[in-house]
């Protein structure tokens, strides 16, 4: 699939999307249900794990249509990866070809195949998770991003000046979608976030973005480098997403810049979820192309206000469908609202990550935890404790002790540590270990571990 090849999906996709936006809640809930009994049907036909997950309840294409999506039994990331290449509905992805893929930098802006959109993410529970879309998915969610989150301008006589600021050296589902962004539409640019802060600053003041995105720890940092006066820039729109956006960081970043970020809410699960517009006091949730369920530990539903867990079934991944599936995100609803027509949801929380900082001569240099990021073949888990000012312990659980699978992680943490400067200053050792427990007091698992 060719860049100008989902252009053209995409701005085909965006006439439906926007009318879907603009439906009234009756008729939106009917097309949820449409669109769950597609996707239902799809994988009792495709996926040899959901057919034989549900086979195991008595569930079939006989009785499909009077199966409540509640019913279902629940699924997760660790279920996923130890069954992917039965439980996806295409034959042509294969776990350990696309986990080549992945590791391999030379494919960076590549399709997997020249047809499926292939990223990789750690999360919050600490395990690798491996997700896939074929062309017609990724084309709605890149046009779900252009019309309900970036909003853009169709204008191909005037191209939007676009950064993205994250994780942009291996291939996450963020920096996709920026690469992917239509270039009749945007003139791109991509600014890593572990570059050392004074060239961070000087890309994106040649640049001058008009249209801001990135990790919202990302942006709240650029927003304290423009209030100090060492950077000077004044971008239209500023999307925040990857990461938790608190309200302290929210009313930094108007300040600094003069508009309050959109915030973005997505997962490698799916790339869009809901969103929180400029002014808003809460999040529209996009149910027309997601089943959405905020669950109790009993796996009832909470009340409005109230944190649930999110038991996710994504309705346009037909590659990889997600049905019933378990999130680390816990979000509470707010059914005092009326939908117009998305329902809406107050907080959420559980993505909240913490810097690691160092002291590199007189100054203090950081690293962002989604730059600490490892991909090698047979890699489960991994965590980085911070055990001195400038002393790292790296854990992690392989498969198979490989060695060289610790060299390849041993060689990326190198790589991350000079990219900042710190190669000569701080040191690290890797730790094989059986496994990497949960914070016992949070029941979370804590990906970084600062001092």
């Amino acid at each position: 699939m060719t860049k100008s090849g989902l252009a053209i999906r995409t701005l085909i996709k965006i006439p439906s999307v926007k009318r879907a936006g603009n439906s009234r809640p009756e008729a939106l809930k009917k097309l949820q249900e449409k669109r769950f009994r597609r996707i239902f049907k799809h994988v009792l036909v495709h996926s040899p794990f959901y057919k034989k997950l549900y086979g195991q309840n008595g569930i079939n294409l006989a009785n499909a249509d009077k199966i409540r999506l509640e019913n279902l039994p629940v699924t997760d990331k660790k279920m996923m990866m130890e069954n992917f290449d039965a439980f996806v509905c295409d034959k042509n992805l294969k776990l350990k070809e696309i986990e080549r893929f992945l590791s391999d930098k030379s494919n960076l802006g590549k399709k997997f195949k020249n047809k499926h959109t292939v990223f990789y993410t750690s999360g919050t529970t600490g395990l690798k998770g491996v997700f896939a879309c074929g062309p017609n998915d990724w084309a709605t969610v890149m046009a779900m991003n252009m019309t309900r989150v970036i909003k853009a301008r169709l204008n191909p006589f005037r191209k939007t000046k676009m950064v993205f600021i994250g994780a942009t050296d291996g291939l996450y589902a963020a920096v996709t979608i920026a690469e992917d962004a239509p270039r009749i539409l945007f003139d791109v640019k991509t600014i890593y976030i572990n570059d050392p802060t004074e060239k961070l600053r000087k890309e994106m003041e040649n640049f001058k973005p008009e249209l801001l995105t990135g990790y919202s720890s990302s942006i709240y940092l650029l927003a304290l480098e423009q209030l100090a006066g060492r950077l000077n820039i004044g971008p239209k729109k500023i999307v925040c997403s990857g990461d938790t956006l608190t309200e302290q960081m929210r009313e930094t970043i108007r300040k600094a810049f003069s508009i309050y970020p959109v915030n973005f809410y997505a997962a490698s699960e799916s790339m869009c979820m809901a969103v929180r517009e400029e002014e808003s006091q809460t999040f529209d949730l996009f149910t027309d192309w997601h089943c959405f369920e905020l669950l109790d530990r009993n796996l009832r539903p909470v009340a409005s206000g109230q944190p649930g867990n999110l038991i996710l079934t994504n309705l346009y991944n037909y590659a990889q469908p997600l049905i019933r599936y378990r999130m680390n995100d816990q979000l509470a609803p707010d059914y005092q609202v009326r939908a117009n027509p998305f329902p809406k949801i107050k907080t959420i929380a559980g993505r909240q990550e913490n810097f690691l900082w160092f002291q590199k001569g007189e100054t203090a240099e950081f690293i962002h935890p989604m730059a600490i990021d490892f991909s090698a073949p047979g890699l489960l888990k991994y965590q980085a404790i911070q055990e001195a000012k400038n002393s790292l312990l790296i854990k992690i659980v392989l498969k198979d002790e490989d060695p060289e699978s610790i060299k390849s992680v041993s060689g990326r943490m190198k790589e991350i540590l000079a990219e900042k400067g710190l190669d000569n200053i701080v040191n690290f050792r890797i730790q094989p270990v059986p496994d990497i427990p949960v914070d016992p007091k949070t029941g979370k698992f804590r990906h970084i571990i600062p001092l």
